[in-house]
């Protein structure tokens, strides 16, 4: 289509990957993403409920 722009995925080298080479995650992906505040809120409701002894 007009306007369109074609890009092509480069290997750490400059050198454009094949067709069947995957892509890897960056670098920090991995990362675990932080517990949810309402996660930790609901912890303590249930805590409130039976609390240790």
């Amino acid at each position: 289509m007009p306007g369109e722009k074609a890009y092509r995925v480069l290997d750490g080298e400059g050198s454009p990957l094949d067709v069947d080479e995957p892509l890897s995650a960056p670098a920090g992906a991995e990362e675990p993403l932080p517990e949810a505040w309402w996660d930790v809120a609901w912890e303590s409701v249930l805590l409130a409920g039976d609390p240790p002894i």
